[in-house]
């Protein structure tokens, strides 16, 4: 082929009655083996397939191209069609996607090829397709992952809706997950400081009390501060703590009962001081 031919573009069928009128030399289809145009050109006796003997060549220097061999009487095995091997040269059809295009379709757009075109054919095996050789494009991260380990795991067990919203709920949890870390070494030291000083706070009114025992005078101070503490041992009982954390409770209201102890031996003391002695 060089500048003295010409080249034609046209639809299938124009050609093809060209071809079988002899008003063209040689006819390109990119297009699969088992349409009903390629039955009928194979068929034809006076049309045969050009045996491309430098595949290789081609090959080389075109990575979107690959070389198929046709094989003897694949065709028609009673006719023996075609009578002897050939090498064809076939382009890679490529799936191409822009490059926002969602990471969660990928593989389910893989997976919908997959079933397509993944069947054996006269030229392939089962599953030898889609495949990521043969293409110009750079391969798309998700495309490569899903050509190495298939398609994610949690697709292959439940349906793409399921497996997506999973998915984006681990992206949620992980940095949660993160965050709850030092918080779960934090929040038990607060949570145990913040049920103590329901209890802790009274301890302030408890040393109060407990000075003022060493200071009575008389009976009518001991009587305000039996009402104080009876006040006060009124107001803890009233407090509400957790069962694990019922000892503190308790140990106040011990504490609180050796000042009373304190408070009743004081004031029988101040008692015993200020009665008459009889000569």
């Amino acid at each position: 082929i060089d500048s003295n031919n010409t080249t034609l573009t046209t639809q299938a069928a124009e050609p093809l009655n060209a071809l079988r009128k002899g008003d063209i030399d040689a006819l390109f289809l990119v297009t699969s083996p088992s349409t009903a145009l390629i039955q009928t050109l194979i068929q034809h006796p006076e049309i045969s397939l050009f045996n491309v003997q430098r595949a290789p060549a081609y090959l080389r220097r075109h990575s979107y191209l690959s070389s198929v061999t046709l094989a003897q009487g694949v065709i028609d095995p009673a006719r023996n069609t075609p009578p002897a091997p050939i090498t064809l040269l076939a382009p890679a059809a490529t799936l191409v996607v822009q490059p926002e295009f969602h990471p969660a379709l990928t593989a389910l757009l893989l997976q919908a090829a997959q079933q397509i075109h993944g069947k054996h054919g006269i030229f392939s095996d089962a599953d030898d397709f889609p495949a990521a050789a043969h293409t110009d494009y750079p391969l798309n991260s998700d495309a490569k992952r899903f050509y190495r380990a298939g398609p994610p795991f949690l697709q292959r067990y439940l349906p793409f809706w399921a497996a997506n919203l999973i998915d984006r709920l681990i992206v949620m949890l992980v940095p949660l997950v993160t965050l709850m870390i030092p918080l779960a070494k934090i929040l038990p030291p607060t949570y145990r400081w913040r049920v103590r000083s329901r209890i802790y706070r009274w301890y302030d009114q408890l040393r109060d009390l407990d000075f003022a025992v060493d200071t009575l005078n008389s009976d009518a101070d001991s009587a305000k501060l039996f009402d104080r503490l009876h006040l006060l041992e009124k107001e803890v009982m009233e407090v509400e703590v957790p069962k694990s954390y019922a000892d503190t409770q308790y140990n106040l209201r011990l504490h609180l009962r050796l000042i009373r102890d304190r408070l009743e031996r004081k004031s029988a003391i101040l008692k015993h001081q200020q009665q008459p002695t009889v000569p």
